[in-house]
């Protein structure tokens, strides 16, 4: 076997060192600047991107703040609107209230007075039954014991 000769060991050592410089300087001179180029703009990017992020932070807590402001003002308009409902619907129960009071009152005063008239009615019936039964009374067994009870009755109550 060829390789394992003391002989072409020292042609085997020159042509790996020469491969390797050549290997290692062609990366050197072309690669590692690409690279570099490479990361370099990464970097640029990366700086870049961080600060768009920053700034899209920003925004969003503007916009944040924004729309809390326009909570609070719908907040203060739906408060008026809701205060504005509840006066006018407490001018309505008042309204109705009033309309209940005076129909009550009404109705009240009318009863009272059909309650005067049915009285006055009872009473005059009271009187024509007292007067027919004692005319009948009277007419039919002639006590006038029982009508003069009935009219010191009357009077006593």
């Amino acid at each position: 076997m060829p390789q394992l000769e003391f002989a072409t060991y020292l042609s085997q050592a020159f042509w790996f060192l020469v491969s390797f410089g050549s290997l290692f300087a062609f990366n050197f001179l072309f690669t590692s600047k690409k690279i570099s180029q490479i990361i370099t703009a990464r970097d640029v990017n990366k700086n870049t991107l961080f600060s768009k992020i920053a700034q899209l932070d920003k925004d969003i807590a503007s916009v944040y703040s924004e729309i809390s402001k326009v909570e609070k003002e719908m907040n203060l308009q739906i408060d008026n609107i809701l205060s504005e409902n509840s006066k006018v619907l407490e001018e309505k129960r008042a309204y109705i209230e009033k309309e209940i009071s005076q129909y009550y009152t009404s109705s009240l005063s009318l009863l009272e007075n059909a309650i005067k008239t049915y009285k006055a009615d009872i009473k005059l019936l009271t009187q024509d039954v007292v007067s027919a039964l004692s005319s009948k009374l009277h007419s039919s067994f002639g006590l006038n014991y029982i009508i003069s009870n009935t009219e010191n009755a009357k009077r006593l109550s």
